[in-house]
């Protein structure tokens, strides 16, 4: 999980414009400088697109945390339970 960590974490930083060392996973997503929902979807789609799998934003906006946002990325890569968009 360390790598998708990192992945995110690099992700999460270019899309706010800030330094990747801004960016704690132990940090509430909402207390992140610059974040604002419009963003918060554009990293899904980078998430998204890097991974190749779909995340439901309903789910992504009920995370708190970058860490468990990459339990869910990683256990969507894995097979695990299904956190994807429905029709």
């Amino acid at each position: 999980m360390q790598e998708v960590r990192e992945e995110i974490r690099r992700i999460m930083a270019e899309v706010l414009s800030v330094s990747e060392s801004e960016v704690d996973a132990a940090e509430r997503l909402q207390d992140l400088p610059g974040i604002e929902s419009i963003k918060v979807l554009r990293v899904v789609t980078k998430i998204e697109i890097r991974y190749k799998i779909e995340l439901d934003e309903q789910v992504v906006f009920s995370i708190k945390t970058l860490d468990e946002l990459c339990a869910r990325v990683t256990e969507l890569r894995s097979g695990g339970a299904s956190v994807a968009r429905t029709a």
